[in-house]
């Protein structure tokens, strides 16, 4: 007698019924299928309350975007000098090492642009910690300028000079 290997019962899987379903249709092109679809939306019925917008009159909050432009000026510039955003901002960045009167004057000397007057700052410090205090501020500027506002190499070209 042959030896035979012994069997196990396999399991089938469960029947999904994926056999029967029709091949996809790969005739039409891409376009035929999209329009067949918008074409089926159109069929779709909707609710007349869900097309209608609600209008605008009944928000009471609502606020207007000259509204915010004109907000957000409030806080800034030359006009709100030491109570400016700028100022605050320069004070929270160096704490105690400047008062707000010499940040006016920073902002000032870079026509108010907070980059530019806390690079300004950082120059200023450097070259006092190196005691190079003599130097103009327009000379200052003039050397974070050339230097394309990197602070370190405007304070080396100041201090070696």
């Amino acid at each position: 007698m042959a030896d035979t290997p012994p069997t196990s019962p396999v399991e089938e899987p469960p029947y999904l019924g994926l056999e029967d379903d029709p091949p996809a249709d790969t005739s039409g092109s891409f376009d035929d299928r999209i329009a067949s679809d918008i074409a089926a939306l159109d069929n779709l019925e909707c609710e007349e309350e869900a097309t209608r917008p609600a209008p605008l009159s009944h928000c009471s909050d609502h606020v207007s975007c000259e509204d915010l432009l004109e907000f957000s000026k409030d806080t800034k510039g030359k006009e709100r000098g030491v109570s400016s955003d700028e100022v605050r901002i320069m004070t929270k960045i160096f704490g105690a090492k400047i008062s707000p009167d010499q940040c006016v004057s920073i902002l000032n000397a870079v026509d108010w642009n907070i980059h530019r007057a806390i690079k300004l700052t950082r120059l200023e410090m450097l070259l006092e910690d190196n005691h190079c205090n003599g130097m103009d501020r327009q000379g200052q500027v003039s050397a974070l300028e050339s230097a394309a506002w990197d602070v370190t190499k405007a304070a080396t070209m100041l201090i070696s000079n």
